[in-house]
């Protein structure tokens, strides 16, 4: 088969250099052929069979093996889900693992300024404000800060949630996103995403069943509502603030958030780990969910309205004119 064309040009007095030229190219063609269909399914399909193996592996870990009760987590499944996304974009569409994974170094440090104000104001604002506003209003319930973890896990806590906010941004926001997106258009894009993210949730309320004999059907609502505005605020951050750039900044906020929701707690009388899902009376309720609600709406209003680059322009501009002014008065 590649014998054809190297008779043919030889045959016309081409230079040998440009008939290897050509058969590298057929090979290579060739090869692409043949190659693995993951090189040419559609970012949706693809993006779907990723969510059903990190489902499997997730159900894997937390069920078979009760790792989300030890000191590692459920670090294996993120770990294996991560180099499999990795490595299918890697092998096959490296082309794509900046303009589909968002894992690119455009704007790096204001990427990451972004996402790390973005993780610690999501976290103040939903679940330290709403305690401090309520024993104001209640001084008679206990205000109390706790570690949750020892000292020794807080590096591999912190890992483990870098770990996973990589691989949850690059699924969620960076392959069905932009898949969804490509067919039905950015908004829709972000809100079946989103959607997806907040029932990728309900492990721990399916958890709850299997493991005490009832479902947490109050806890797996608020979850998967939370869990889709999350997703919304990260796909809105992606899609218009960096114009799907970078996941950088979702990337940090994602980890930031995780990491104090799991290691860091101010609560009101009992102290659990993770995300407050049950309120001490209908006033904390309200005003848990009223702040939570703003904050999400905030965030989502700012994302969709400015873009990276004028917030990069207008911080610089500021920068600047503090320096001539500290200048002037010396």
């Amino acid at each position: 088969m590649l014998k054809s064309p190297l008779r043919n040009l030889t045959g016309d007095n081409i230079s040998e250099e440009i008939a290897i030229t050509v058969l590298e190219t057929v090979k290579r063609t060739e090869e692409q052929d043949e190659s693995s269909f993951l090189s040419r399914i559609g970012l949706v399909p693809l993006g779907l069979f990723m969510v059903a193996l990190g489902v499997i592996l997730r159900h894997i870990d937390v069920f078979v093996f009760s790792l989300g009760s030890t000191w590692m987590n459920i670090l294996p499944c993120k770990v294996i889900s991560l180099a499999v996304l990795i490595g299918v974009f890697w092998m096959c569409r490296r082309d794509q693992v900046g303009p589909i994974l968002g894992l690119t170094n455009s704007n790096l440090k204001a990427n990451l300024l972004v996402g790390t104000i973005l993780g610690l104001g999501m976290y103040f604002c939903i679940n330290v404000l709403s305690m401090i506003l309520y024993f104001f209003i209640e001084p008679s319930v206990t205000l109390q800060f706790s570690i949750l973890i020892g000292p020794e896990l807080l590096a591999y806590t912190f890992i483990f949630f870098a770990i996973n906010a990589v691989y949850e941004e690059g699924l969620f926001r960076g392959l069905l996103q932009n898949g969804f997106r490509k067919r039905y258009g950015a908004r829709t894009g972000i809100l079946f995403s989103a959607a997806i993210f907040g029932v990728w949730h309900l492990v721990w309320p399916v958890h709850t069943y299997f493991t005490k004999g009832y479902f947490p059907v109050g806890d797996a609502v608020v979850m998967v509502v939370f869990s889709g505005l999350l997703g919304i605020v990260f796909g809105v951050c992606y899609e218009k603030f960096t114009s799907r750039v970078s996941l950088i900044g979702p990337i940090a906020a994602h980890t930031l958030l995780n990491y104090f929701n799991e290691s860091f707690k101010v609560a009101l009388d009992t102290v659990v780990q993770g995300p407050d899902l049950s309120f001490v009376s209908p006033t904390h309720m309200a005003l848990g969910l009223s702040i939570a609600l703003l904050t999400f709406a905030s965030c989502i209003g700012f994302f969709w309205k400015f873009r990276l680059e004028q917030v990069v322009l207008v911080s610089g501009n500021l920068l600047k004119r503090d320096l001539l002014g500290l200048q002037k008065e010396r």
